[in-house]
């Protein structure tokens, strides 16, 4: 009888036991099924990937304060970031973000940054060809150079002018020379520059690819300019003098010619800023990316007093002139008023006539030379 009950006893703690099991199990699945990434922790996934994926190289970013003549446009300090990889291919990047030449736009509008703040840290930038933990992205392992944008001057600024009472330091040059100083002295191995910007910084890098060129002869060097193809000045307005360009120009824009006439940033196209370029160093490669209806740069040439035509005859037209003057290029234009493409998502979304620009783009910066790439219906 004892037997019995103690069989009895031993079944029904093996048929709870079962029971049990069967229902952690059963909730461990339910549970399981209903787990989906959120936008949280998609986010959260996304702040790791660095470590993860594209870059077999840390992707701590180093600020640098420069001081000296450096200042942004309202009188605070300066910073500048790199991200060392590898030694022999650096990315130079110079930040954009709008301009002001007069009391109208520098006081009304403010069409421009006026300070380095927290968010240019590009720690904080996880887009674009700057998601260093992206395998599709061609700058993963490359060493990078960021150059914030704070002066609103296209980055060659040279003066301190007063808008009524608005005390703006258009200190560009200053603070861009001391990122070129910074990769002299830290990054003589280098075989390989890749030198862009996007909006203001495209223009800026246009003139710092030069000084590059000049002082590293013996390398490859490409310039890509991200929306700016259709702006345009049309000597309405001396920004020579305004911003101090006389000054803040590199000198080696004013040794070359175009049409027996030099360069002036009071009357020039995006044209130019490649074809003086390729008359300083013949080997140099060139590209761009624009839209074709770029609100913000229609803006600005409204503002610049350049409102005749189309925009995207604009960037057709400066194209023209760079390739009728012996100058490969490789040019893609996108249908839209968006403006700018490599620090956003879009780099390796964006398709047009199908191409995708991500693959295009790549071959840039393998030193090949991409097919232009043009929207049928702009």
């Amino acid at each position: 009888m004892v037997i019995s009950n103690i069989f009895r006893y031993l079944i029904l703690i093996l048929i709870l036991v079962v029971v049990l099991a069967l229902g952690v199990t059963s909730c461990g699945d339910q549970d399981g099924s209903e787990i989906t990434p959120s936008s949280n922790s998609s986010n959260n996934q996304a702040t790791t990937t660095d470590n993860q994926t594209g870059s077999n190289y840390p992707t701590d970013w180093v600020k640098h304060d420069p001081g000296g003549n450096t200042k942004c446009s309202d009188g605070s300090s300066f910073s500048f970031f790199s991200r060392d990889a590898v030694k022999d291919k650096v990315l130079l990047f110079f930040q954009g973000g709008g301009a002001c030449w007069s009391e109208y736009t520098c006081n009304t509008l403010t069409t421009y940054k006026a300070t380095v703040s927290e968010n240019d840290n590009p720690v904080y930038w996880k887009n674009g060809i700057f998601d260093l933990g992206n395998k599709a992205n061609p700058f993963a392992d490359w060493t990078i150079v960021f150059v914030p944008y704070c002066t609103a001057d296209v980055h060659i600024g040279a003066i301190i002018r007063d808008y009524s009472g608005n005390l703006i330091h258009h200190q560009g040059r200053a603070n861009s020379q001391s990122s070129l100083d910074y990769i002299f002295e830290n990054h003589v191995e280098v075989s390989k520059f890749f030198v862009t910007g996007s909006s203001a910084g495209s223009i800026g890098a246009s003139f710092y690819a030069g000084v590059i060129a000049n002082k590293f002869s013996h390398v490859s060097i490409t310039l890509f300019n991200d929306g700016s193809g259709g702006l345009v000045t049309n000597n309405n307005i001396d920004l020579m003098t305004i911003l101090g360009a006389s000054n803040g120009i590199p000198l080696w824009v004013f040794e070359k010619q175009l049409n027996d006439k030099s360069f002036t940033l009071n009357k020039t196209t995006s044209a130019e800023l490649v074809i003086f370029n390729w008359f300083n160093r013949k080997d140099m490669r060139f590209g761009r990316f624009d839209d074709s209806k770029d609100s913000t740069i229609i803006k600005f040439n409204t503002l610049l007093g350049s409102t005749n035509g189309e925009y995207i005859e604009k960037i057709q037209k400066a194209e023209s002139l760079i390739e009728e003057n012996g100058i490969e290029i490789s040019g893609f234009i996108a249908k839209g008023s968006a403006h700018t493409i490599l620090g956003y998502d879009r780099f390796y979304t964006q398709e047009t006539d199908g191409v995708l620009f991500q693959d295009w783009f790549s071959e840039l910066v393998k030193k090949g030379q991409p097919e232009d790439v043009h929207c049928l219906d702009c």
